[in-house]
């Protein structure tokens, strides 16, 4: 036990001299050489002196690991959202028959996309088509959510203002083949044409709802095969329309020349418009 004791208190007084050796030797510092400058004594150093002159900041990105947090939708228009889609179920919930008459009509064949149930159904057409024109401005937003131009503006503005952009483009329509149907006294057949625009923007806020509500809360950049599902029934509507209005023509005696010239002149040159206004500020 004894040299047990003595071993340990060498081991232990050996320890502590090589640690105060080396504590006192960093600290001292050899003749001839100067001790290292401290941070307070360094010139300051810039960005320019290590990377040069030519170097820019980068720009701050998201993260890898956000999950996609960049472009979602601000949550004001998720309240729209919200509201919109308690309207359709309302809308839905009230109208069910005039609703069903007019999916039923407009897919018949020789059916006719117009008022299902004469001037009864009309404020539900009008709120039905105010409802798909709402939708449609939220689907602006969703889409243009990427771009440079999307950013200049609140998001509740600029999903409302490209709703009313969509209402000029019907009014713009509507005024155009009224007068066209005044001056070539055909106000039977324009009137008709009018009563179809309005019933298959009806048609789209009955089908496209449930899936634009699955499609807008997600971020910018998924969501493709939703989209591709929204494509498809925006493509259905438009057919329906198409044939409807043609339809119309046949019934009339009208040429079908004349049917090609309503559409490029009525119904795509102010898409047309709109389309360059968009292009041009994006």
């Amino acid at each position: 036990m004894p040299e047990t004791t003595d071993t340990l208190l060498c081991g232990d007084s050996l320890r502590r001299a090589f640690e105060r050796l080396f504590i006192e030797g960093a600290r001292s510092v050899p003749e001839g050489l100067s001790a290292p400058p401290s941070a307070d004594t360094l010139p300051p150093t810039s960005a320019a002196d290590l990377y040069g002159a030519l170097s820019t900041l980068a720009p701050q990105t998201a993260a890898a690991g956000s999950g996609g947090a960049e472009g979602l939708l601000a949550p004001s228009v998720q309240l729209l959202m919200l509201l919109l889609g308690l309207f359709y179920v309302l809308l839905i919930s009230s109208h069910p028959g005039m609703a069903w008459e007019l999916a039923t009509r407009t897919a018949a064949p020789h059916g006719r996309t117009a008022d299902p149930a004469g001037g009864g159904s009309l404020p539900f057409l009008n709120r039905a088509g105010l409802l798909a024109l709402l939708f449609g401005g939220l689907l602006a937003l969703r889409l243009g959510t990427p771009h440079r131009f999307a950013a200049e503006l609140p998001q509740p503005a600029l999903a409302l203002l490209a709703a009313a952009c969509f209402a000029l483009v019907l009014l713009l329509q509507c005024a155009m083949l009224r007068l066209a149907g005044a001056l070539t006294l055909t106000r039977e057949l324009t009137d008709a044409v009018i009563a179809a625009k309005r019933s298959a923007l009806a048609l789209y806020a009955l089908l496209l709802p449930p899936v634009l509500l699955c499609y807008l809360p997600l971020p910018a950049g998924s969501g493709a095969g939703i989209l591709g599902c929204i494509v498809v029934l925006s493509g259905i509507v438009l057919f329906l329309f198409l044939k409807s209005t043609l339809e119309l023509f046949v019934a009339k005696k009208v040429s079908i020349s004349h049917w090609i010239l309503y559409l490029c002149t009525v119904e795509l040159f102010p898409i047309s418009l709109l389309w360059q206004l968009v292009a041009r500020h994006g």
